[in-house]
């Protein structure tokens, strides 16, 4: 990078600090709760959602578009972990867009570089902002678009992006709000942040017998880091799969899914079960699944494609764990997500003796080794069988510092080395 550029992106970013309050976000304040059922405000949380607005008599006077976000609070380590704390995450949004007019004209709003538009003259599109204290109502930034010039807009794409605070979208969990005059606001929600809760949820359903304490469980622990409802039937799904053969069940993992699409509450989850068993009772693949369901470019991390796209590699070959993992990570996408849950599920029906010997040779992970990670099962089993606790094996955390320090050396080098011809 020139010597230039370097100073433009620093100028950028340190007029987009001073506009935004770096340090004093305060999204959580407009943040709206996605189960709110008072009929205040008209959701858009799904693919293919839509809302449509007329204009009033005598068109529009402005349309206010805010971002919003779950301020929550996040644990820090001290001490190399032996203290553990919690504060304000400070989560920091930035909001933007894309917009052409009818006269050809495109161009982007945003704060970073400056790009904050104009009301009253082309593109009739300002981005502004509030006051960020986090204590009072509204949005930490917001657009308004000049409703009088609705007719010279051709489309507009609304964006956010992280600039500081947060690692992932799950932590941020953002939310579009569009607000016009004498409408319920539109609250536009990012489910793709969902990818998570299958993975971790296929072992709940092989420790715990009763169904009441599995929901129980799978409630528990999806409402750690999320409040969607859809969010908790994909997890109990992907449990209730894992736990299919222990639970005794006689049925057949396309007889599973079919029984499945009778009790799944979310239209779009069901929707994309029934394609499930379609495509499974066609013989299709699940590449052949993936691209009917316009995933072709790979499985998304949302919990309505990740979760059937691992099911159908699960059922399309239940009883050989090699060729359903090596299908999953064929799919492409966010293949760790969809691997990780059809290997599980799969893992959990057939056993470990299914697991190909030599991937389990070629592991070289210290200090949770594969014995280390035998010893945890086992005592995971002893405690389901017995019902009381039992002390796991030992987490070796003073291995572990050393240990992550060397691999920090080493992923460092590597990138740096990069940096250096030949290239």
């Amino acid at each position: 990078m020139s010597k230039g550029s370097q100073e433009a992106l620093k100028n950028a970013t340190t007029s987009r600090a001073n506009f935004s309050g770096r340090g004093r976000s305060k999204g959580a304040a407009g943040y709206v709760n996605p189960n709110d059922v008072t009929g205040n405000y008209d959701f858009v949380k799904r693919s293919g959602d839509a809302q449509s607005i007329s204009p009033p008599e005598g068109g529009f006077t402005k349309i206010k578009i805010g971002a919003a976000w779950d301020n929550v609070y996040i644990e820090e380590s001290k001490l190399f972990g032996l203290i553990k704390t919690k504060k304000k995450a400070n989560i920091d949004l930035d909001l933007g867009c894309l917009y052409e007019l009818h006269d050809g004209t495109r161009g982007a709003i945003q704060a970073f570089g400056e790009l904050y538009g104009y009301l009253k003259k082309a593109p009739y599109i300002r981005l502004s902002g509030d006051e960020r204290t986090g204590d009072s109502e509204g949005d930490d930034e917001f657009m308004i678009i000049n409703g009088k010039k609705w007719s010279e807009i051709k489309r507009i794409l609304v964006y956010v992006y992280i600039y500081e605070g947060a690692l992932d979208w799950a932590q941020a969990k953002p939310q579009i709000q569009i607000r016009v005059p004498k409408e319920p606001p539109i609250v536009v929600t990012l489910s793709a942040h969902m990818k998570e809760l299958g993975m971790r949820s296929a072992i709940l359903g092989v420790c715990i017998d009763s169904d009441t304490q599995l929901c129980e469980f799978i409630r528990s622990s999806t409402r750690i880091t999320h409040t969607d409802p859809k969010a908790e039937e994909g997890a109990l799904l992907v449990a209730r799969a894992a736990r299919l053969k222990i639970s005794g069940s006689k049925g057949d993992p396309v007889g599973f899914i079919d029984q499945a699409c009778t009790e799944i509450c979310d239209e779009e989850l069901r929707t994309n079960l029934q394609a499930v068993v379609v495509g499974l009772k066609k013989s299709k693949t699940p590449l052949e699944y993936c691209e009917s369901q316009g995933w072709s470019k790979g499985v998304s991390g949302y919990v309505n494609h990740t979760v059937p796209a691992a099911l159908y590699c699960w059922a399309n070959s239940p009883d050989n764990f090699r060729q359903c993992v090596e299908n999953a990570v064929l799919l492409g996408g966010d293949t760790d997500s969809v691997t990780a849950i059809a290997g599980a599920i799969c893992g959990s029906n057939l056993g470990v003796d299914s697991i190909p010997a030599e991937w389990i040779n070629q592991l070289s992970e210290w200090p949770r080794t594969v014995h280390w990670n035998e010893e945890l099962a086992k005592s995971l089993v002893e405690v389901s069988e017995k019902q009381r606790s039992i002390k796991p094996p030992s987490m070796h955390w003073l291995a572990t510092y050393p240990r992550n320090l060397l691999f920090t050396a080493i992923v460092l080098g590597i990138g740096f080395r990069r940096l250096l011809p030949p290239y």
